[in-house]
């Protein structure tokens, strides 16, 4: 063997694979939690992802209705396309009432 050699028996690559940490599980529900707790959507959010979003009416139900969706177990994205929908469905509702 070559004197300096980290390959050799009980050299580096032996001992850092016996101390590797074992991996951490995480339960997603729990991140879900602390989302819910630390930060949920506000309307002032909703302009940042949606320009129907024009009045503040529609930025609460945009709000309300992304926060209802993360409570009912739906991921960030989801919430943020299912908010999008509904703001949409009613601002095209509003403009054909206003047509008539």
């Amino acid at each position: 063997m070559i004197s300096g050699s980290n390959f050799g028996v009980g050299g580096l690559h032996q001992a850092h694979s016996l101390h590797r940490p074992a991996p951490r599980r995480i339960n997603p529900r729990s991140l879900l939690a602390e989302r819910i707790a630390e930060m949920p959507w506000t309307a002032a959010d909703a302009t940042k992802f949606t320009h129907f979003a024009s009045d503040a009416s529609l930025r609460r139900l945009w709000a309300s209705t992304a926060n209802g969706a993360l409570k009912s177990g739906k991921d960030d994205g989801e919430a943020v396309r299912i908010a999008n929908a509904a703001v949409h469905r009613a601002s095209t509702s509003r403009k054909s009432k206003k047509r008539s």
